[in-house]
């Protein structure tokens, strides 16, 4: 994986992070949450293929593909 990928990779992990909504008592407001609204486009923009491919790695070339039944 490139270094721009690995970076994004890592941005989208912390946005995840923060996206996960926590249980609060009673007085807090549900829309406290910070994060990045860019990487929250970015993701809701990409193909689960890709996101998959981002946050597991891309598979080596060198190994075989599996077969599709």
């Amino acid at each position: 994986m490139n270094r721009r990928k690995k970076k994004l990779a890592e941005e989208v992990v912390v946005f995840l992070q923060q996206y996960a909504r926590k249980k609060r008592g009673n007085g807090w407001d549900p829309n406290d949450r910070h994060y990045s609204r860019h990487i929250e486009q970015m993701v809701k923009r990409m193909r689960p293929e890709e996101f998959d491919e981002l946050l597991n790695g891309a598979e080596d070339d060198d190994t075989p593909a599996s077969p599709k039944h």
